[in-house]
């Protein structure tokens, strides 16, 4: 009994032994993470180093951090400022879609390389067009800086734009001739000037009367329409149906007869169209088509079948 007592006794020092043995330490690992306090934030990166004034310092700086949050221009509007590619291809020598009716014939371009004054974007972010348009940016990040440096940040770009509007790879490209645009339509009989119920209305002329004379202007970005070739009018009954056979030459004026045009603005009419409307009766409506040539662009139409209803309809004359 005494020797089976000793040989568990035995055999539990030795289970005991290899337990402690086996539980051990004999590798320290140092912890490379003790030094760490789990609220530090990351290093930002260093700044690249661009030249401010140029395209790739104007997003880095101002267009990404600024215009092309999260709703605005990041791709679900244009400008699409996400890259300084697609802010360049969407800025230079782009028409607008939304244009300043205070001033008609101006800021036609987002931008107009070597013309800040007469480029939209500097308009827009300094003017408030109406609408639901504001003055842009409408909104910054909270950490913007947009409102302190606001006038610098402008004058960046405005520097930007008159040194060419320079692309990436430093190359200048030429300013767009912009087609001409439609300024105004007037109808008269003798001494009488017809009106109409609002702006974009037909001109309003009573049945009966006899000969008229219909003063059309235009404005251009480069020329004074006086230096026009190519005018031509069409009239018709339908709007999207203009017989070629109806096509008459605009006569042009010796001088520029002042009168109100679109937007309640004074402009300078050049051509007109003399005939006698005694045969029309009430209801009806005489539409106009109109072509000119600003000798850059070609013929352009005025309206044309691609205008909106408004402008079509502006180049009418309804009878009462």
């Amino acid at each position: 009994m005494k020797r089976r007592l000793n040989f568990h006794l035995a055999l539990w020092v030795i289970s005991m032994a290899i337990v402690l043995f086996a539980c051990k330490k004999d590798v320290t690992f140092d912890n490379q993470y003790q030094d760490w306090k789990g609220k530090d934030k990351p290093t930002p990166p260093t700044p690249p180093a661009l030249d401010i004034y140029s395209i790739q310092g104007l997003h880095f700086y101002i267009f990404k951090p600024t215009c092309s949050n999260s709703g605005c221009h990041d791709g679900t509007f244009e400008p699409d400022f996400r890259t300084t590619e697609s802010a360049y291809n969407s800025l230079v020598n782009v028409s607008v879609i939304k244009e300043d009716n205070s001033a008609p014939g101006k800021f036609l371009l987002r931008v107009q390389p070597g013309n800040a004054d007469n480029s939209m974007i500097l308009r827009r972010c300094r003017v408030n067009l109406g609408g639901n348009s504001g003055t842009m940016p409408l909104s910054v990040d909270p950490q913007s800086d947009w409102y302190e440096k606001k006038e610098e940040y402008l004058a960046r770009i405005e520097r930007w734009i008159n040194d060419g509007a320079k692309d990436q790879f430093g190359k200048a490209v030429p300013p767009k001739d912009l087609a001409p645009q439609m300024a105004g339509m007037v109808v008269k009989s003798g001494g009488t000037t017809f009106t109409r119920n609002s702006n974009y209305n037909p001109v309003e002329v009573p049945v009966g009367t006899g000969n008229i004379t219909v003063y059309f202007a235009y404005i251009d970005d480069n020329v004074t329409s006086n230096l026009f070739t190519n005018t031509t009018v069409d009239t018709s009954s339908n709007p999207f149906l203009y017989n070629p056979a109806s096509q008459m030459n605009l006569t042009k004026e010796s001088a520029a007869i002042n009168m109100l045009g679109l937007f309640q603005k004074n402009r300078d009419y050049w051509h007109s169209i003399s005939f006698n409307v005694s045969n029309f009766k009430k209801g009806q409506v005489l539409w106009f088509k109109t072509a000119v040539s600003d000798n850059v662009n070609g013929i352009t139409e005025i309206p044309s079948e691609f205008s909106n209803f408004n402008n079509q309809q502006y180049f009418s004359i309804r009878f009462y």
